[in-house]
């Protein structure tokens, strides 16, 4: 009985490109090259790790790996096909960016459809005391007994 599907036996032989993988190729390889392009990348992939033997299939991986990775801020893109780690300013300026978004979001908080829906529970609130109070005035005689 075979418990493993059948792409299980080309697991074994390789392994997924990393975000790591990714990061340390980018900081060895530009100690030479300040925008690394892509074929350099594949190539220091290739020697350094049990990827994928088909380059066409590892290519297209490599690309979608490094999109990502360009979009969540982990390396940037120059050009068409190079890439290069960001500097400390870099980073610096995308933790801005982070924290400032983080402040938008939380200043429109109070905007937000479930911070509404509790002030109008208030309001509601307010208002049945508001009519609670006018239908029987304090002063009334036949409360105070």
């Amino acid at each position: 009985m075979n418990l493993h599907n059948d792409n299980s036996t080309m697991s074994r032989d390789h392994i997924s490109i990393t975000p790591q993988m990714i990061f340390t190729a980018l900081k060895k390889l530009q100690l030479r090259k300040v925008y690394v392009p892509l074929n350099l990348i594949s190539e220091y992939l290739r020697r350094s790790y049990p990827v994928e033997n088909n380059v066409k299939i590892f290519t297209e991986e490599l690309k979608r790996k490094l999109n990502c990775a360009v979009r969540v801020g982990l390396i940037l893109k120059h050009g068409e096909d190079s890439y290069y780690l960001p500097t400390l300013r870099q980073e610096a300026n995308a933790l801005k960016t982070a924290f400032t978004a983080f402040w938008e979001i939380y200043k429109n908080y109070s905007r937000l459809p479930v911070s509404k829906i509790k002030n109008q529970h208030r309001t509601y609130s307010t208002l049945k005391k508001r009519t609670k109070s006018a239908k029987y005035p304090k002063n009334n005689d036949n409360h105070s007994k």
